[in-house]
């Protein structure tokens, strides 16, 4: 849909699928991430520790992109739904700093211990594991 679309409902649609009052605005106000089996309410976690900590780092972003797109007169929306779609890659892109797909998770049970992938990603698209990133993350992985 183009800038002058309407649903029908007197609703402006922006051609993403978020519906917005005619002059209005759509505020994103949580970000449920999960497994495709999973059923999450809009606040509940994953129960799989990748998507907790994506859904970690999409909060964060949300934030930062909130700040950028004010700044920048750019649509949050569509940057987080750009930012969303590095993940394709998730479990196979290697994180830019050590160069490993899956490293130990940090939180996990030192007698079984579980792995993950990278689950930060800069808007450009570098893959980090939590533990590798820039000191000065999320900030720095806003810089494309």
């Amino acid at each position: 849909g183009g800038d002058g679309d309407h649903d029908g409902s007197g609703h402006k649609t922006d051609g993403s699928g978020a519906k917005g009052l005619e002059g209005g605005f759509v505020r994103i106000e949580s970000i449920s991430i999960g497994g495709v089996t999973e059923l999450l309410s809009p606040w509940e976690a994953s129960n799989m520790a990748v998507f907790r900590a994506i859904n970690e780092e999409a909060l964060s972003v949300l934030h930062q992109l909130r700040h950028r797109s004010v700044r920048r007169d750019e649509p949050t929306l569509t940057l987080l739904v750009q930012w969303l779609s590095h993940y394709r890659s998730l479990f196979s892109a290697k994180c830019c700093y050590c160069r490993k797909i899956l490293v130990v998770d940090n939180t996990s049970n030192a007698f079984r211990p579980s792995y993950l992938p990278p689950s930060a990603r800069s808007l450009a698209g570098m893959a980090y594991h939590p533990q590798c990133r820039p000191a000065a993350a999320p900030e720095a992985l806003l810089e494309t």
